[in-house]
């Protein structure tokens, strides 16, 4: 296998194959169980974790994705080398190199979670082996190639799942209560314009410009092509973020208890949809998790390591996916530690190098990192708990204005 088509799937990818690869990205553990369980608490306001990513991917298809894969750039730190230099090449594949192995991580652990749930055996450590060991091997055996054909399948046992739980709930099959339609509201006393903005900026920077959403577009055959791909997914998780949501929100009012709530009404389901739909979550689960594991591979061989060849992908692909199933399986704070690093991603690098792809090039380098480092500080410190949710928003708007003095007239 060339080593082009191990890391980017040979670049050739139709709108089709892109656009179910995308859905199934982002379609995972904070999509579904995540979005079911907040609609319960909070009720219909949840839906702004998807509805702000669709805001950022729309933004992404009309700004960005065109030009991201006209660049010829085989992976994002590649990209960024490409526009501003290769410092941001370095850096940028850094937050990757600590970061993802705790993001893949976490994913496993739900998966292994989810699917211990379902066969009863809770807090075992087989079922996290389990789904760790399936996604690195076709990942291992495949690349991106392997991921692009599992992402197909994996959406459309998750589109059958959800369809058929939206189709018996909402047809009313399940009888309860319908959600009343005074609750269906985006703005509440608890979630109001300010919280609204905040997520729309930094929920939706990251499907606007996060690493494994805009590595989808680097896969396809063409500009025209991604950029079609994404802007057909920007409706379509809109629609899905309604869907979801409303469920979280049907469930708190029918079948009240503990367990995430998507799970309690399976137990509603006719035998053979509540099957569909156990697929249909752990499909979702999986489906991310082998995008985060064969970017961070690719990613260690082709810009840490300085290597294109197949077989130091497939090494960097074993050691990210062991690192991840160690920590998936020691549990605790770690990951959460590591998660913060990615906390790094949104206020220091989203801005800047989308107005590097925009402007295509940096004239003042160190300008631009400064913009990177400033609003990394903020996100980190933000995640760390300082200053609330206001300073990661700081940070962007620093970042932001740095950047554009970065690519504008002159040199340093």
């Amino acid at each position: 296998m060339k080593f082009v088509d191990y890391i980017a799937a040979g670049q050739d990818r139709g709108a089709v194959a892109v656009f179910m690869t995308l859905m199934a990205t982002m379609l995972g553990a904070s999509a579904t169980l995540g979005v079911a369980a907040r609609a319960e608490a909070v009720g219909f306001p949840a839906a702004w974790w998807l509805l702000s990513g669709s805001v950022g991917l729309a933004l992404q298809g009309v700004l960005l994705s065109g030009r991201i894969r006209d660049t010829g750039a085989r992976t994002l730190p590649d990209l960024a080398g490409r526009v501003a230099g290769p410092a941001a090449r370095r850096l940028v594949a850094g937050v990757v190199a600590v970061a993802w192995p705790g993001v893949v991580g976490a994913q496993f652990a739900a998966a292994g979670s989810l699917l211990g749930t379902l066969l009863g055996a809770e807090g075992a450590a087989w079922p996290v082996l389990a789904a760790a060991g399936a996604v690195v091997l076709y990942t291992l055996a495949g690349g991106q190639r392997a991921v692009v054909r599992s992402d197909a399948v994996q959406l459309a046992v998750l589109a059958a799942g959800f369809g058929g739980l939206f189709a018996w709930v909402f047809g009313g099959r399940c009888g309860g209560e319908a959600v009343p339609r005074e609750a269906v509201r985006l703005l509440s006393g608890e979630f109001g314009w300010r919280e609204a903005a905040v997520s729309v900026l930094t929920v939706g920077g990251a499907y606007f410009l996060g690493p494994d959403i805009a590595s989808r577009s680097l896969l396809a055959r063409d500009g025209r092509t991604a950029r079609r791909a994404v802007l057909w997914a920007a409706p379509a998780l809109a629609a899905f973020a309604v869907g979801i949501t409303l469920a979280g929100m049907w469930a708190a009012a029918n079948v009240p208890g503990a367990g995430n709530p998507v799970l309690r009404i399976a137990a509603r389901l006719p035998a053979a949809l509540r099957w569909g739909l156990e697929a249909g979550l752990l499909a979702a689960l999986l489906s991310s998790a082998d995008t985060c594991l064969v970017n961070a591979g690719a990613i260690a061989a082709y810009d840490l390591a300085g290597r294109e060849g197949t077989g130091a992908a497939r090494a960097a692909v074993a050691a990210v996916g062991a690192a991840a199933t160690g920590l998936a399986l020691a549990g605790g704070d770690i990951i959460g530690i590591l998660l913060k690093a990615y906390s790094v991603y949104v206020p220091g690098v989203v801005c800047p190098l989308a107005v590097a792809i925009v402007a295509g090039r940096v004239r003042r380098t160190r300008t631009w990192l400064a913009g990177v480092a400033a609003g990394g500080a903020c996100g980190l410190a933000g995640a760390c708990g300082a200053g609330g949710d206001w300073l990661p928003v700081a940070g962007m708007g620093i970042s932001l204005v740095l950047a554009l003095v970065a690519v504008g007239r002159g040199r340093e």
